[in-house]
């Protein structure tokens, strides 16, 4: 072993040994020296079942191991069926080092709550909603709680980014960070996330006021060869007096049944209801076929024994399993080893077949895999494929440039201009310097996005806008990168 894991607890050290592991993955043994500071944030991004969970709770135990008072180290997941996996996970560290790990959710037993409010200590796994609740109805509690917080650790941090939820997590860190005094020295973040195409921007996501330095650990080494089929189904045409034979969804569940069955997979359906469907026209074919059910549903509201049990089923693989589930198994669950994960979405009908032809053929007619500026009629087109702040960017740009824009679903269109006109003007202003988005924001007459912005200032308004509306750093990548050939 190296001199990272030398610096682990003796009883951490004692507990790798009894896993059998003759050495940590490189990502963990990474870790160990940026968690063992304590004085920085750390991203730590790698693919599934690249040993993430370990790399942060491997030191952050070790530095908390003697920590008696209050919790050592406060652990956000955004799924309960994560929080219950992770209990499952470190209850033996935690043994090892007579350190409580205590999940917090709706369903978690009140029983098991009082005692964590009675003597809180260890680890901490709790939702972003139940912290929200202990904030609001339990502040005086929570400021002695954590008191002797070492890390807040995030996990599945990608699935945050860019959401509501996400803004109400950082919300959550900072109102920590205020209610424990800490604004000056602030509780270290530690971010685990999949891996992420824009990775040197999560640490600005990960706090924004970068009151603390960031280091990322990534796992380069980490390869797996993915296999993927698409199948189609078509619900058939019923003439009449003639008798449905088959429905495609019945199709489905055949070809579910008949390459899922003797093995473990995962098989998502796009709701609740699907859900339910799907796992019981499955459970009858079991029956019809007699042999044992070995398909079962799996989401938010079905009765957390239901859920437990079945993630207890695929973590011991014992047992052929298939869970037909929503998301509550989709971010990062140790579901043990599966075959295949499959994906069930909605049907085409023939209109949308035949929209979906029209676009396969527009696509080709315009060449848009090459070109980015088209004119129709009297209309130039601007189709950056890029994102919602991008557009809006461009075309508040080509506004102020005098053209009449707008967008729609990521096209923007400018009326009575040709393409040469739209490319000269944008590479004008490229060349003069992008304005700020404060700026463009100045030209919207009407900025009240949320509740309650008509009582705030308008500098303040106009700031909030341009934030969320525009994004300059980007449009500049993109206006660089696709004007360079124009004159």
């Amino acid at each position: 072993m190296s001199s990272a894991y030398d610096s682990l607890d003796p009883r951490v050290r004692k507990w790798v040994y009894k896993q059998g592991w003759s050495t940590l993955r490189p990502l963990q043994e990474s870790s160990i020296p940026a968690i063992l500071a304590r004085d920085r944030d750390v991203l730590i991004s790698a693919g599934t079942a690249a040993g993430k969970t370990e790399a942060f709770f491997l030191p952050a135990c070790s530095a908390v191991a003697d920590l008696t008072n209050g919790f050592g180290i406060v652990y956000i997941s955004p799924l309960k069926a994560l929080i219950n996996d992770q209990y499952r996970r470190l209850e033996s560290l935690g043994d090892a080092l007579e350190m409580p790990v205590t999940p917090w959710h709706g369903d978690v037993p009140q029983s098991k709550k009082k005692k964590a409010r009675t003597n809180p200590a260890g680890i901490l796994l709790i939702t972003p909603e139940s912290l929200e609740s202990l904030l609001i109805n339990s502040m005086g509690w929570l400021k002695q709680a954590f008191s002797s917080v070492a890390y807040i650790v995030i996990d599945e941090f990608h699935a945050f980014i860019g959401s509501e939820r996400g803004v109400q997590l950082l919300s959550l860190l900072n109102r920590i960070d205020h209610v424990l005094g800490r604004q000056v020295n602030p509780i270290p973040r530690v971010a685990l996330s999949a891996t992420l195409g824009e990775l040197e921007k999560v640490p600005e996501m990960l706090r924004p006021n970068k009151r603390r330095p960031c280091v990322t650990v990534t796992d380069s080494n980490s390869t797996a060869t993915l296999q993927v089929q698409v199948k189609g189904y078509l619900e058939r045409v019923i003439q009449k007096e003639e008798e449905l034979q088959s429905s495609a969804e019945h199709d489905v569940c055949a070809d579910i049944f008949r390459l899922c069955r003797g093995d473990s997979h995962l098989v998502f359906a796009n709701s609740r209801k699907r859900t339910e469907s799907i796992a019981a026209t499955l459970s009858d074919m079991c029956e019809e076929q007699i042999v044992p059910n070995e398909f079962f549903p799996h989401h938010g509201s079905l009765a957390k024994e239901l859920r437990e049990a079945l993630e207890s089923r695929l973590q011991k693989g014992n047992l052929p399993t298939t869970a037909v589930c929503t998301m509550t198994l989709e971010l990062g669950i140790d579901i043990g080893k599966v075959k295949s994960v499959s994906k069930k979405v909605d049907y085409a009908d023939t209109a949308a077949r035949n929209l979906f032809a029209e676009g396969c053929s527009n696509f080709q007619r315009y060449n848009l895999q090459n070109e980015y500026f088209i004119t129709s009629g009297q209309h130039c087109y601007v189709i950056p494929w890029m994102g919602d702040k991008v557009v809006n960017t461009i075309t508040a740009l080509l506004i102020r440039c005098g053209f009449k824009a707008n967008s729609f679903v990521g096209v923007i269109e400018i009326d009575d201009a040709s393409v040469a006109t739209v490319q000269q003007a944008l590479k004008k202003m490229l060349l003069s310097g992008l304005p700020s988005a404060f700026d463009l924001a100045t030209d919207v007459p009407e900025k009240y996005l949320d509740k309650y912005d008509e009582y705030l200032p308008e500098s303040l308004l106009t700031k909030g806008f341009g934030e969320k509306a525009y994004d300059i750093e980007g449009t500049h990548t993109w206006l660089k990168q696709h004007l360079q050939q124009t004159v």
